[in-house]
C-alpha cells in the first residue's frame, strides 16, 4: 500500500499536481514519522497518558474507599444460630469474642448494600449528559472539574455519615453524578491525543488505574482505619479527597485540550497524532439519536457492559465483607487480601495491552479476533472462578487464588469491550460511552443491593454461594451475546451527512460529477 501511495502522484497530469504540492509533502513526512517517534522515550501524549492514569486511580479510590471502610464503620455483630451451623470454622487461636467488634453505626446488610450502590445511581443519572457535554466543551476541562467536585464530597463524607445514613447516601449519589463523566471524558482525550493504532494499547494502560486505585484504596483504608490517633475510619476519606484535589489541579494546569494548542509538543509528534485522522476540534454536530437508538450493535454493547458491571461491582464492594465475615480475616488483612487481585491484575493488564498492540501492528490476528479473545478472557474465566469459589467453601487459600485469577482475567476487557466505543463511533464515543454507562451504573447499583437481599442478615456460606452463582451466570450470558456479534466497524450514523445539493445553480458549476471543491460552493 505504501508503494502505491508514493507512486500514484507521478502518474497524474502536472496541472493536477501543482495545487496539491503543499498538501502532499506533509503526508510524506507523516508516513516517515512513526518509526522516528517510536525511538523517542517520552512525548506530550505520554504525559497525557500518565496524568490520565492518575485521574482514573483517584476516580476508583473515591468509588471503592467505602467497601473496606464500611467494615470498620459498622463492625461485626454476634452470629445467629443459622450462621453458626452454616459457617466456616474460626482460625486457630481466635475465639468468638475476638471476632465481635462493635462499630459506630448499626446498619444491616440491606442498608449497607443500598449505600454501596448509591454512587452508581448518580452515575446513571449523569453518564449520558456528561458524555455529550465533554464532546461539546472538551474532555480536558470536564475531567478536571468533576474530579475536584467528587474529591470535595469525599472530604465531607464522615460528617454526612454522622448526620444520617440517608445524608451519606445522598452525598454518594452526588459523587456518582460527578464521577459518571470521568470515562466519557477520557474517551475524548484518547481520540484527541492518540492515533488509532495506539489507542487500544494506551487505553488498556490508562484503565489499569481502575485496579491500581482499587488496590490503593483497599490497603490504605484497612491500614488507616486501625490508626486511632488519626481518627480511625474517617481518615481514608480525608486522604483520598485531598489527593483527588491535588490530581485535578495538576491535570488542569499541565494538560491541553488538543495537540495543536500544546506549547511544548514537537512538530513530528503532532504530525504523527494528526495522521490518525482524528477530529481537529470537538464535534458539535447534532447527535443522531434516532439512528443511534435503532442500531442493534449499540444495544449489544450496552447489555454486555451491564453484565460486566453487575458482577464486577458485587466483587468490588462485597468481597471485603465476605472475607471478614465468612473467611474470618481481620480488617487489615481483609483489605490487603481484597486488594491483592487488583494489585496483580495491573501488570497483567499492561502486558495484555502491549501484547494486543503487537498483535495489531504485526497482523498476527485480526482486530476482531483480538477483541473476541480479550472478551473471552474478561468474562468466561471470571465466570468459572465464581463457580470455583462456591465449590471451594471454607478453603480460604483456594478462594483467594480464584479471586486473583478472576480479577486478573477481567482486566483483559480493557482491550476488549472498552475499545468498542472508539471502533463504532470515534466521533461520538463519549456520548456512546455515557449512554451505556447510564445503564451499566444502574446494574452497578442493583448488584450490591441484590447481594444484600440474598444475604438478608444471614452471613452464611450458602447465602454467599447464591451471590457468586448469580455473578457467574450473568458473566456467561453477557459474554455469549457479545461474541455472537462482536461490534467492530464504524457505524453509518457516526459519519457526517453529505452536503445536500444546492437549491439553486452554483456560481461556478462543476463540469463533471466529481465532488464539489470549496471554490465551487454556492
Amino acid at each position: 500500500m505504501t508503494v502505491e501511495n508514493n507512486t500514484a502522484p507521478a502518474t497524474l497530469p502536472a496541472p493536477l499536481l501543482t495545487p496539491d504540492v503543499n498538501h502532499k509533502q506533509p503526508q510524506e513526512e507523516k508516513k516517515a514519522e512513526p518509526h522516528a517517534l517510536r525511538r523517542k522515550c517520552w512525548g506530550a501524549r505520554h504525559s497525557v497518558a500518565f496524568l490520565a492514569l492518575f485521574c482514573v486511580i483517584l476516580d476508583f479510590m473515591i468509588q471503592t474507599i467505602l467497601s473496606v471502610t464500611i467494615v470498620a464503620m459498622v463492625g461485626r455483630r454476634a452470629a445467629s444460630q443459622q450462621e453458626t451451623v452454616d459457617a466456616c470454622p474460626l482460625p486457630d487461636g481466635q475465639n468468638t469474642t475476638e471476632v465481635m467488634e462493635p462499630g459506630e453505626f448499626d446498619w444491616d446488610e440491606k442498608m449497607q448494600g443500598l449505600l454501596q450502590g448509591a454512587m452508581n445511581f448518580g452515575c446513571a443519572i449523569m453518564s449520558l449528559p456528561s458524555g455529550r457535554l465533554v464532546e461539546v466543551y472538551g474532555g480536558k476541562r470536564m475531567l478536571g472539574v468533576i474530579l475536584a467536585c467528587a474529591s470535595v464530597m469525599s472530604l465531607l463524607s464522615p460528617v454526612a455519615a454522622r448526620m444520617s445514613i440517608w445524608v451519606l447516601i445522598g452525598l454518594r449519589v452526588l459523587q456518582g453524578v460527578c464521577l459518571g463523566g470521568i470515562l466519557p471524558a477520557l474517551n475524548t482525550v484518547i481520540v484527541a491525543w492518540f492515533p488509532p493504532e495506539e489507542r487500544a494499547k494506551f487505553f488498556a494502560i490508562i484503565l489499569t488505574g481502575m485496579n491500581i486505585g482499587t488496590v490503593t484504596s483497599m490497603i490504605l483504608a484497612g491500614w488507616l482505619c486501625k490508626l486511632e490517633w488519626l481518627g480511625g475510619w474517617p481518615a481514608p476519606f480525608y486522604v483520598v479527597g485531598a489527593a483527588g484535589l491535588l490530581c485535578s489541579a495538576l491535570w488542569y494546569a499541565l494538560i491541553y485540550q488538543t495537540p495543536e494548542i500544546h506549547p511544548r509538543i514537537c512538530k513530528e509528534e503532532m504530525l504523527y497524532i494528526l495522521g490518525g485522522g482524528r477530529r481537529a476540534r470537538e464535534d458539535q454536530r447534532k447527535f443522531p439519536w434516532v439512528k443511534f437508538l435503532r442500531s442493534p450493535l449499540v444495544w449489544v454493547q450496552t447489555v454486555t457492559c451491564m453484565g460486566d458491571v453487575f458482577s464486577l461491582y458485587i466483587i468490588l464492594t462485597m468481597v471485603p465483607t465476605y472475607l471478614t465475615n465468612i473467611q474470618h480475616f481481620d480488617l487489615r488483612n481483609a483489605g490487603v487480601v481484597a486488594a491483592l487481585p487488583y494489585l496483580l491484575s495491573c501488570p497483567v493488564s499492561v502486558c495484555w495491552g502491549l501484547m494486543v498492540g503487537y498483535l495489531t501492528v504485526s497482523r498476527v490476528l485480526t482486530k476482531r479476533r483480538i477483541k473476541q479473545l480479550s472478551t473471552v478472557m474478561g468474562f468466561y474465566v471470571p465466570s468459572l472462578c465464581m463457580v470455583g469459589i462456591c465449590l471451594a467453601g471454607c478453603n480460604k487459600d483456594l478462594v483467594v487464588v480464584l479471586l486473583i485469577l478472576s480479577v486478573c482475567a477481567n482486566s483483559c476487557n480493557f482491550a476488549g469491550i472498552f475499545t468498542t466505543y472508539q471502533d463504532l463511533s470515534p466521533t461520538f464515543c463519549a456520548t456512546f460511552m455515557g449512554f451505556t454507562g447510564m445503564f451499566s451504573s444502574i446494574t452497578g447499583m442493583i448488584g450490591p443491593v441484590v447481594a444484600g437481599l440474598m444475604i438478608n442478615d444471614a452471613q452464611t456460606v450458602g447465602a454467599w454461594r447464591n451471590v457468586f452463582i448469580t455473578s457467574a451466570v450473568i458473566y456467561f450470558v453477557s459474554c455469549t451475546l457479545y461474541l455472537a456479534v462482536t461490534p467492530m466497524r464504524q457505524q453509518q450514523w457516526d459519519t457526517p451527512t453529505p452536503p445536500t445539493p444546492c437549491p439553486r445553480p452554483c456560481m461556478f458549476p462543476s463540469p463533471d460529477p466529481a465532488p464539489v471543491k470549496k471554490s465551487q460552493e454556492c
